[in-house]
């Protein structure tokens, strides 16, 4: 909830990692933020499994 707030107050893109459609899965993440050029939220990161 409080990524969303903050998000809310500015430009950028949102990942939510609960969401199974969220395009940052891991084997791509560094494609899909590389180019990122403003506020990245990433949200539920601590309970991805990164491996």
């Amino acid at each position: 909830m409080l990524a969303r707030e903050i998000f809310g107050m500015k430009e950028g893109s949102y990942f939510d990692l609960e969401d199974t459609e969220t395009p940052l899965r891991p084997e791509i993440a560094q494609l899909v933020l590389k180019d990122q050029r403003s506020l990245v939220v990433i949200d539920e990161f601590q309970r991805r499994s990164w491996n």
